[in-house]
């Protein structure tokens, strides 16, 4: 059983961890004496793949027997029991027509009862253990193994089939359900974060293998002082795993190599396969930088910017970053090695080298009939954000924006993916609330999607839908924490499907559709995530805009909507924008909400009313620069001032 276990860990690319084997065999222990049991532990500790290794460990050794024990097939059923409602999961009664409507878990559960076969079946409960649905199941766990519906039906289970619950932590669990289930608890510390990687560089695609010995050169240099350092000087916006931050470098890596491993159209020219030594270490600290600080504010930034600085000169780095600005201010100009389609004269004198996200920025039109709110200036913090969503989108991998409100997270989503995509990709926007449920969530998506073949959906051939799902985090906490709507979507990124709400039983396998999501920091009717639906994503934070950005944006809007007057305009635009800037830092860094002033809460939102309010003058007439100036003050009056509760505040 131990040679099988570790045979079947090599065969899915998994390292033979001494510990991991060592709960694999507690696993099947507890298996053999308890038809219930929990595999309990937090995020990247190993417990999907425990159970699913141990399933095709026992599957290949069928017919096996150690004494009275004989080795079966194993088939598992997954199901999240808070992606749908307890009557879903049980069954339950029509209020109106008092018909019976079968439940998930009670077709599932009797269609293993009534086989006659030997084939051992576990039923995994990927989802939170609470009191809501997992008391319904003393019977079962006893040892009457016994599932009482509602309906007044009685299931037997039989001696082959296994309740198995994967659960983060027992917070809300109670001592009935605890006492009668066995326990494997796995933690992160078992497996560390060397077979993350070790396991990513035996996945290298085949013209990347010459490089394998640089890459787990660099990750031993850079990662573990990475990790530390983020720990240690950083603030997180969200907080993440070390696991899932190595898999967000090795995500970020895949991109790059894409271009490089496409399996049809015409060979890679040689010259462009030369260039790969010296784009290794560059695409390493590009996707470093955009992984592992990538959830920080902007002094964690800073902070690590020093950090990886200081680690690039002891590493002697081939190509640091330039001095100005921090590392977070450039971008990889690879000199052309992943352009194959283009004129070879444009990018043969191109070098490869770290750019501002600033040089060629396109320059802005903005028209008359502009609307305030559908403007978007271009500015460092846009650019980059819209070249991090396309290279993550196109290469089918998932991503979360996180930053306060008012930084343009939906604005700038939404221009990219209704603007800046290509036509193979169809976006849909989605908004959770507080009310959002989990079933109104799948029947949205549902209704979007095309059926493929049996048990098979998803959009028109040859598309892919990008579902954006804002303000991620609104949807209220359950009474016992849950949030069904994000655990719905945990089940697709988990087992890229869910169950069928009307033909019971059936599993609907969603196809060619991707998940970027955007919210705020938990707080203020925010909820925090949990690590489990965290590890599936990328971050990417909007961290408050700086003073230069801000000027570039409303002074840009500005100026123009003041370019008929004459001579003095443009100066003028500048002053006042500058002004505003200063008016709104100074209230943010000294009236901070109190007990008795928690409306003192202050985002761009407000700074932009200001600006809002001054293009309200109308410009067809010759306006003098006092006028202007005067319509300012009012403006920042009625923003910042009429919000505050006294003289002594407004003064």
């Amino acid at each position: 059983a131990v040679v099988s276990t570790q045979s079947t860990g090599t065969n899915n690319n998994l390292l033979p961890v001494d510990g991991f084997i060592a709960k694999c065999i507690q696993l099947y222990e507890t298996t053999v004496v308890r038809h219930g049991l929990m595999l309990v532990g937090p995020t990247g500790s190993g417990k999907t793949k425990c159970y699913q290794v141990l399933q095709e460990a026992m599957t290949s050794i069928k017919g096996y027997s150690i004494g009275a024990y004989t080795f079966e097939k194993v088939l598992t059923y997954v199901l999240n029991p808070k992606s749908i409602t307890m009557g879903q999961l049980y069954g339950e009664f029509d209020p109106l027509t008092h018909e019976w409507t079968d439940g998930i878990l009670s077709s599932l559960i009797r269609l293993g009862s009534s086989s006659t076969d030997t084939t051992r079946r576990w039923y995994v409960f990927d989802g939170p253990v609470d009191a809501v649905w997992i008391e319904n199941m003393n019977t079962v766990l006893d040892d009457n193994k016994k599932l009482c519906l509602s309906s007044g039906e009685i299931i037997k289970l039989t001696d082959h089939m296994t309740m198995m619950f994967e659960v983060a932590d027992l917070a809300e669990a109670s001592p009935a359900t605890v006492s009668r289930c066995g326990m494997v608890y796995l933690e992160p510390q078992i497996l560390g974060i060397k077979p993350f990687v070790t396991c990513w560089l035996n996945t290298l695609p085949e013209i990347m293998v010459p490089f394998k010995e640089q890459f787990q050169t660099l990750f031993d240099t850079y990662l573990e002082p990475s990790l530390a350092a983020l720990r240690k000087n950083c603030r997180e916006m969200i907080a993440t795993m070390n696991s899932s931050l190595v898999d967000s470098i090795n995500r970020l890596l895949e991109c790059f190599f894409a271009p490089f491993c496409k399996t049809e159209g015409p060979a890679i020219p040689e010259e462009k396969s030369a260039m790969l030594p010296e784009l290794i270490e560059p695409w390493f600290i590009f996707s470093l930088v955009w992984a592992v600080p990538a959830s920080c504010d902007s002094d964690g930034r800073k902070n690590f910017d020093m950090h990886l600085r200081k680690c690039m000169k002891d590493a002697n780095a081939s190509m640091p970053f330039p001095k100005e600005g921090l590392v977070f201010d450039y971008k990889l100009d690879d000199g052309g090695a992943s352009i194959f389609d283009d004129d070879e004269e444009e990018i043969k004198d191109r070098k490869i080298c770290w750019v501002q996200w600033t040089e060629n920025m396109p320059e802005l039109l903005i028209t008359p009939e502009s609307k305030f709110q559908d403007i978007i200036v271009p500015t460092m913090d846009t650019v980059r954000s819209e070249y991090l969503i396309e290279m993550l989108l196109v290469n089918k991998k998932q991503l979360m924006c996180v930053g306060p409100t008012g930084t343009g997270k939906s604005l700038t989503i939404a221009n990219k993916l209704s603007f800046g995509m290509s036509e193979e990709y169809i976006s849909n926007f989605l908004m959770f609330s507080a009310r959002t449920s989990a079933n109104q969530t799948q029947d949205i998506i549902d209704s979007k999607l095309d059926k493929r073949r049996k048990g098979v959906f998803g959009p028109p051939l040859g598309k892919e839908f990008v579902f954006f799902v804002d303000d991620f985090n609104m949807p209220a906490l359950e009474v016992y924490g849950a949030q069904p709507p994000i655990e719905l979507i945990r089940q697709w990124l988990d087992h890229r499907g869910w169950y069928d709400r009307k033909v019971i039983g059936a599993f609907k396998n969603l196809v060619d559709i991707n998940f970027l999501v955007a919210l705020g920091p938990p707080g203020g009717g925010r909820n925090p995530l949990t690590s489990r639906i965290v590890r599936h994503f990328n971050i990417l934070t909007f961290c408050d805009l700086q003073d230069e950005s801000k000027e570039r944006i409303f002074d840009t809007i500005l100026q123009n909507h003041l370019s008929s007057m004459p001579g003095e305009g443009r100066e003028l635009s500048s002053t006042v924008t500058k002004a505003t800037i200063k008016v709104y830092n100074t209230i943010c860094s000294q009236l901070l909400p109190t007990p008795a002033k928690s409306h003192y809460t202050f985002n761009l939102r407000d700074l932009a009313k200001v600006f809002q309010g001054i293009l309200m003058l109308d410009m067809s007439k010759a306006r003098p620069a006092m006028e202007v100036q005067r319509l300012w003050y009012h403006e920042c009056t009625r923003v910042f001032a009429d919000r505050l509760v006294n003289d002594a505040d407004r003064t």
